[in-house]
């Protein structure tokens, strides 16, 4: 009887081993998914930024030679533009009120 006893009690704590295993090894997946759905999602905000930053680019190339051709209109709608993808960027902006004045 003391054998058959001791024989459950060694299934159960067996059991509970085996059942807080697939609970660490759940964890440890649930983890590793959560670190795929982040990665992925700053690989697209990265894109995003890059996407920015290159339009950006072509806006201000494209706003100072319309600028420079005296092309008033499309140089502001193109300085607006770019003040509306970057608040903080004045230069251009700036620069064509100046021009403005004079």
């Amino acid at each position: 009887m003391k054998n058959n006893i001791n024989s459950k009690i060694t299934d159960c704590a067996n059991k509970i081993k085996e059942k807080e295993e697939q609970e660490k090894r759940e964890k440890e997946r649930q983890a590793q998914l959560k670190r795929e759905v982040e990665a992925k999602e700053r690989q697209a905000q990265l894109q995003r930024e890059a996407e920015e930053a290159q339009k950006l680019k072509t806006f201000k190339s494209d706003a100072n030679n319309a600028f420079e051709a005296k092309n008033w209109d499309r140089a502001y709608t193109l300085y607006q533009n770019i003040k509306n993808l970057d608040p903080n960027d004045y230069a251009g902006y700036n620069n064509f009120f100046k021009k403005g004045k004079y």
